[in-house]
């Protein structure tokens, strides 16, 4: 057993659990977990958006109309015409909550993690799509 292994199984001992994720290992952490029937190594997905408005260096966008204008016109009407359905059709609500003020409210994280997941699947069962797709030659199906 590796001395990072080791490691890992002491701290999982000492916090009382029974498994662990590490995100993003290097190449000498990833293969220095020698015990492959323990250890699964699984690929993951990070999305970032940063608000920065390539269009004005790089100056952030001040408004979410100011974003929009980074849009055609006509992807712009439907993006507005989307959100005003959901808030109207739907009854949505939307709040903005900082850091530390999302514990303050009983649930938040586990819905926030749920619509997560919901987003990894949905793309995750895109990707597997792609391969029973068959191509299309001249545009046509």
């Amino acid at each position: 057993s590796s001395s990072l292994q080791n490691q890992v199984k002491s701290m999982l001992e000492n916090f009382q659990t029974n498994g662990h994720h590490h995100h993003r290992p290097s190449v000498g952490q990833s293969s220095s977990y020698e015990d492959k029937d323990t250890y699964l190594r699984r690929a993951s997905l990070q999305y970032q958006w940063k608000n920065q408005n390539t269009m004005n260096n790089n100056q952030p966008y001040r408004s979410f109309d100011d974003y929009l204008q980074c849009f055609k016109s006509k992807r712009r009407i439907k993006i507005k015409r989307e959100r005003s359905k959901v808030l109207k059709d739907e009854h949505v609500r939307i709040d903005v909550v900082k850091g530390q003020d999302i514990l303050k409210h009983d649930g938040l994280v586990e819905r926030m993690f749920e619509i997560y997941r919901s987003t990894i699947d949905n793309h995750k069962m895109i990707l597997e799509s792609l391969g029973t797709t068959t191509p299309t030659t001249n545009g046509s199906s």
